[in-house]
C-alpha cells in the first residue's frame, strides 16, 4: 500500500476518474461546502464551487463521465426535487439535465463501463423505480421484471463484456434470491436464496400508505398487518426510523414480519426531513425535533385510529437512534397515545448528543447544529425538546435498550434516563449489553432482545395485556 492523498481535514468525499485518479473532492467547512478539482494528480487543487450547505443551487458530485472531464452531479436548482445534471468542473458550469422526477428526488445512475455511457437512473416513490436511457438496457430490464412479476429486480454484478450478470430479486414478502443471467441466450439460472427457511406464503404485505399532517404536508409511509387479519382494531407498534435524514423503504423487513406474526400491526412514516421527497419536505424538518417532526408521527397514529386500523387502547411506540428519540418524545409529549415504548439506542438529551459525538462527525457538526439547534446559543430550546427533561409526563412503561460501547449515542443517554425514571417513580425495563455498540450485532444478543420485546409488547398491548379498568 502507498498513500496517494491525505485528507487536509475537510474532505467528505473523493472523486476518482475512470483511470482511478483522484481528481475531485467534496468538502465541508462549517456551514459551507466546497467542490475541488484538478486536471491531474500532479496539479494543485482548485476550488470551483463554494456554497451554503442548504443552497438549492449547490451540487453533490456523483462521478466522472466517461470522457474523464465532465461530471455528473445532483442538484435542486430552481425545482423542489433533486435532478441529475452534467457539470463542467473546470468552469463550474451546470450542463444538460439527465433526469428529474416531478415529485421525488433522483437517486443514482446506472453505468455501462463497456459502452462508456449512462444506461439509466433510479428514484424511489413508495417503491423503487428505474428509468431507462438506453433502448437495449430498457428492453433487458423490462424482460427481467416480466420474469419476476411483483418483485424488485436489481443487477448485482456483471462481467467485463456485460453479457453475464448476477441478478437479485425480492419483495415485501420474499427475501429473494440471486440468479445468473446469460444475456445473449436469455437464460436465467438460480444461484442461491437469501433466507431459504422463509416461506413467502407465510409472510404479510407491506402496504404503502399516506396521510396529511396537521399543517398540510403529505406524509408517506408503510403499514404491515398480521396475515389473515381483517386489518381492523389491531394492536399497533409505531416504528419511526432513525437518521433522521434518512427514510424507510418498501421491501422485506424481518423485524416487521416478526411483529406481524405475533399479531401486531406496524406503522412506519417518512416524517418531514425523510430523504427523497424533495426540498420542501427536507427543510420543513429544521429545528423541528420534538415539534412538527413529532407531530407527523402523532398524526400518523391518529390516522391509523381514525381509519379503524388501530385500537386506540393498544398502541406502543418503538424506534432506534433518532427513532429512539422519537419514542421518548412520544412518551413525554403525547403520553396519552401510548401504552408502552421501546427506546433502542435513542437520544434523550440533545445537548449531550453534540457533546459526546464521535470525532468522525466533526465535519458535519456545524450543519447538524444549524438543522437541530446549537447547544451553545440555544441551550434552553434544546433542553425544552429533550425528553429526559420531561420524564414526569410519562404514563406508561419504557423498555430502555442500549450498547455500552455505542460511539454515536453515548450510553450516558440511557444511564441518565434510567436515573430520571427512578427519581420520578416511572416503570421501566432495562437491557444494556457491554459488548454492543449502536445497535445489537451479536446473534445471541439479538435473540434475547427480540424475545424480550415480544414479551414486553404482549404484556402491554397484546394478548397478555390487562383488560381491566
Amino acid at each position: 500500500m502507498k498513500m496517494v492523498e491525505r485528507n487536509p481535514g475537510t474532505v467528505a468525499g473523493w472523486i476518482t476518474d475512470h483511470d482511478g485518479k483522484i481528481r475531485g473532492a467534496f468538502t465541508q467547512d462549517k456551514l459551507y461546502n466546497e467542490v475541488w478539482y484538478r486536471d491531474s494528480e500532479e496539479d494543485e487543487w482548485q476550488t470551483v464551487a463554494r456554497f451554503h450547505y442548504d443552497d438549492p443551487k449547490g451540487i453533490q458530485p456523483m462521478g466522472f463521465a466517461y470522457d474523464n472531464k465532465t461530471w455528473y452531479v445532483q442538484s435542486f436548482q430552481d425545482k423542489d426535487t433533486a435532478g441529475i445534471y452534467k457539470y463542467d468542473p473546470t468552469s463550474g458550469e451546470l450542463g444538460e439535465l439527465i433526469f428529474r422526477h416531478d415529485e421525488y428526488d433522483a437517486g443514482g445512475l446506472i453505468w455501462s463501463d463497456k459502452q462508456e455511457k449512462i444506461l439509466g437512473a433510479t428514484y424511489f416513490t413508495s417503491k423503487p423505480h428505474w428509468v431507462g436511457l438506453d433502448e437495449e438496457f430498457t428492453a433487458m430490464m423490462t424482460g427481467l421484471e416480466n420474469a419476476f412479476p411483483d418483485k424488485v429486480v436489481n443487477i448485482v454484478s456483471l462481467d467485463d463484456e456485460e453479457d453475464t450478470l448476477v441478478v437479485s430479486t425480492s419483495s415485501d414478502t420474499d427475501p429473494g434470491g440471486f440468479y445468473l443471467f446469460d444475456r445473449s441466450e436469455g437464460k436465467l439460472e438460480p444461484l442461491v436464496e437469501r433466507m431459504p427457511w422463509i416461506d413467502p406464503a407465510d409472510m404479510t404485505e407491506m402496504r404503502p400508505i399516506s396521510y396529511t399532517s396537521r399543517d398540510g404536508l403529505t406524509i408517506h409511509g408503510y403499514l404491515t398487518t398480521p396475515k389473515g387479519s381483517d386489518g381492523e382494531d389491531l394492536p399497533l407498534i409505531v416504528n419511526p426510523h432513525g437518521g433522521p435524514w434518512a427514510r424507510d423503504f418498501w421491501g422485506f423487513n424481518p423485524e416487521h414480519q416478526f411483529f406481524a406474526s405475533r399479531g401486531y400491526a406496524v406503522l412506519q412514516m417518512n416524517f418531514r426531513g425523510s430523504t427523497g421527497y424533495g426540498r420542501k419536505h427536507l427543510t420543513a424538518s429544521y429545528k423541528q425535533w420534538g415539534r412538527n417532526m413529532q407531530n407527523d408521527i402523532t398524526d400518523g397514529v391518529k390516522w391509523a385510529i381514525e381509519e379503524g386500523i388501530a385500537d386506540p387502547e393498544r398502541v406502543c411506540i418503538y424506534g432506534g437512534s433518532y427513532g429512539g428519540y422519537a419514542t421518548m418524545a412520544g412518551m413525554v409529549f403525547t403520553p396519552e397515545l401510548y401504552k408502552c415504548g421501546v427506546n433502542y439506542v435513542g437520544v434523550t438529551d440533545i445537548a449531550l448528543l453534540f457533546k459526546t459525538m464521535p470525532d468522525r462527525w466533526n465535519l458535519g457538526a456545524a450543519q447538524m447544529k444549524d438543522r437541530v439547534g446549537d447547544p451553545e446559543t440555544e441551550e434552553e430550546f434544546l433542553a425544552e425538546i429533550s425528553p429526559v427533561n420531561h420524564v414526569e409526563n410519562i404514563r406508561a412503561p419504557v423498555f430502555i435498550v442500549h450498547g455500552r460501547k455505542d460511539p454515536r449515542v453515548s450510553i450516558r443517554h440511557a444511564d441518565i434516563l434510567r436515573d430520571e425514571m427512578e427519581e420520578h417513580g416511572k416503570p421501566y425495563e432495562w437491557m444494556v449489553k457491554n459488548d454492543e455498540g449502536h445497535g445489537f450485532a451479536k446473534q445471541e444478543n439479538r435473540i434475547e432482545l427480540y424475545t424480550a420485546m415480544a414479551e414486553f409488547f404482549d404484556k402491554h398491548i397484546g394478548s397478555g395485556a390487562s383488560t381491566g379498568p
